[in-house]
């Protein structure tokens, strides 16, 4: 077997140099923003940005028919185990009636922000400190920071217009009990504040993370309702 590029990195392996810098006393503020944001950009995106994610099994399958997704297609993405996870409703209907144009069409939406998972893990710099000394950050292992990057640092594929809901929603939960929170509280806000009629699929499993509120279903449209009612 050929040795693996000097440029892969595993997850263990991000997990790994991240709790190292961002723990180095020896390091800048401004070095340990930079390794974190990168960090943020790729762990999410880890197994694709615009890639569908499709297991076999008989919740996917049902999922597929339900879009009118071919046979042949069902069968290429069941042989891809990767792909983004997350899926809302209208994302994956668009989806399966050919819209491509991912730019155009969708986002690839943070679900937990990135400005609440960088305050968190660094705390504030130290110009808004007002102190040089070194700040003891809340991950204490590298297996700390794993599991919290595996449960934090998700990525959705939404409709831009249902990002246009999610905008002027603040992300309420404490992240400090991470282990504990509702990742996705801003959509069930935007769902019940505004309104938005927004449903995640988790596709490895085939079940709904996120329901619209009962008063929003009415907007789904009458192709929608038949799916909700179907499945």
């Amino acid at each position: 077997m050929a040795p693996a590029p000097q440029h892969y990195m595993t997850k263990r392996d991000i997990a790994n140099d991240l709790f190292r810098i961002i723990t180095n006393c020896d390091l800048a503020y401004a070095t340990k923003l930079a390794v974190l944001e990168h960090v943020l950009a790729v762990w999410p995106e880890w197994s694709g940005k615009f890639d569908r994610f499709v297991r076999a099994n008989h919740a996917v399958e049902r999922e597929l028919d339900m879009r009118r997704v071919s046979r042949t297609e069902y069968y290429q993405y069941s042989k891809v185990p990767d792909g983004v996870r997350y899926w809302s409703k209208s994302a994956l209907a668009a989806w399966a009636d050919g819209a491509r144009e991912s730019s155009k069409r969708f986002r690839f939406e943070h679900v937990v922000p990135r400005s609440v998972i960088r305050s968190y893990v660094l705390g504030p710099s130290p110009y808004k400190r007002g102190s040089s000394e070194s700040w003891q950050g809340p991950l204490k292992s590298i297996s700390d920071t794993r599991a919290f990057l595996e449960t934090v640092c998700l990525g959705a594929i939404i409709l831009r217009t249902e990002d246009k809901d999610l905008e002027p929603i603040e992300f309420s939960e404490d992240i400090s009990r991470w282990g504990d929170m509702d990742v996705w509280v801003r959509y069930r806000e935007a769902n019940a504040r505004r309104n938005a009629c927004i449903t995640v699929f988790d596709l490895a499993t085939g079940e709904r993370v996120v329901a619209p509120t009962p008063a929003a279903i009415p907007r789904y449209g009458a192709y929608s309702a038949t799916v909700d009612a179907e499945s």
